[in-house]
């Protein structure tokens, strides 16, 4: 199950996910507002979390079991930049730089997460511990 937040134009809603191809039809809609983020759900309650600030974009994980780390995809090691601030919800979130990936990415580490129930390698993971 795909989880969308309102954004823009588009509402609220909860898309049944049978295939690849619709997690990309949904990215792009969010692509295309310059802004978005939702949840992509597994079976077990898993899931991976993200949003998208026009070409940035961030990913988490967040496992089903509740007593496994919870993680972040990464960019590379910690910066001293500012955070970037994304629309999640419609709340403004900042998460900092190096826990942001090209918006590009998010389609095939969603797609692979779909299809496996296993992270990708497309992107580093790391601990979050906030």
């Amino acid at each position: 199950m795909l989880e969308l937040d309102a954004v823009g134009e588009l509402p609220e809603r909860s898309v049944e996910i049978r295939s690849e191809d619709q997690i990309s039809e949904c990215l792009a809609e969010l692509r295309a507002q310059g802004e978005g983020s939702g949840i992509l759900v597994d079976e077990a309650g898993g899931f991976l979390g993200f949003g998208i600030r026009r070409d940035l974009a961030f990913c988490d994980f967040n496992p089903a079991d509740g007593a496994s780390d919870y993680l972040m995809a990464t960019s590379g090691p910690a910066v001293a930049v500012p955070p970037i601030t994304f629309n999640v919800g419609g709340t403004a979130t900042e998460i900092d730089a190096h826990r942001c990936i090209s918006a590009s990415l998010l389609d095939p580490v969603l797609r692979h997460y779909f299809r496996t129930r296993t992270l990708p390698d497309l992107v580093s993971w790391e601990i979050d511990v906030a």
